[in-house]
């Protein structure tokens, strides 16, 4: 028997490149500006672009208004933290008061994704929204699971 070693196809969303695209996307369309984003913000708004019922999910938690809420469960990817440790690495990302904030070369990145046609379902998911999620509203998420 004899096996011939073939390539494995990746799926984008496992591709550093997409994961990197999507973090720099979440700082400049759900973030105050030169603020920033921790982990948790990133893998939550992350999450919810994996499907459509992640986003209707966190769409209706953020349109509440007491904030006490029963929240469906919500992953952390860890694709996602080997991407923020490669775009800091690389000079996408740096670190500032335990938040990420896009770097130059990030910028430079993140305007090619906004210029160009791609990205087009993210981006209009990111846009909806916007400033809505908070870090205290992370965090208010991330304690209404654990309770």
């Amino acid at each position: 028997m004899k096996f011939i070693k073939r390539p494995i196809a990746l799926p984008s969303n496992y591709r550093f490149f997409y994961q990197i695209s999507i973090l720099l996307l979440v700082l400049k369309l759900c973030c105050a500006k030169n603020v920033g984003a921790s982990t948790l913000k990133f893998q939550l708004l992350a999450w919810t672009l994996r499907d459509d019922d992640g986003c209707n999910s966190l769409m209706k938690v953020t349109k509440l208004k007491d904030k006490k809420f029963n929240f469906n469960f919500w992953a952390l990817d860890p694709a996602l933290n080997r991407a923020i440790e490669f775009a800091l690495a690389d000079g996408f990302l740096f670190l500032k008061n335990e938040k990420f904030i896009s770097a130059p070369k990030g910028d430079a990145l993140l305007s090619y994704i906004l210029e160009m046609d791609v990205f087009i379902h993210e981006k209009e998911i990111l846009r909806k929204f916007e400033k809505s999620v908070t870090e205290s509203f992370v965090n208010t998420v991330l304690k209404n699971e654990n309770a």
